[in-house]
């Protein structure tokens, strides 16, 4: 289920169902992505970075969001 978020306003009661649907807002962040978490390192010195290591670098953010599932 997606999440909705509550639109608070001033005086607004806190009650537990709106409470739990944000816990279950927070929870679901996750869901949907699959494979691991893969660190990818910045550039060391990207000022100085030439136009293909800049692609290679981009190209592999694309794989792993890819394989996160994040886009396809």
């Amino acid at each position: 289920m997606a999440y909705t978020p509550t639109t608070w306003n001033t005086g607004d009661v806190i009650t537990k169902d709106k409470l739990n649907n944000l816990e279950n807002g927070v929870a679901a962040i996750g869901d949907g992505m699959i494979g691991t978490i893969t660190t990818v390192e910045p550039i060391a010195t990207p000022e100085s970075a030439d136009a293909a290591t800049i692609a290679a670098k981009v190209n592999e953010i694309i794989v792993q969001l890819k394989s996160r599932g994040i886009v396809s």
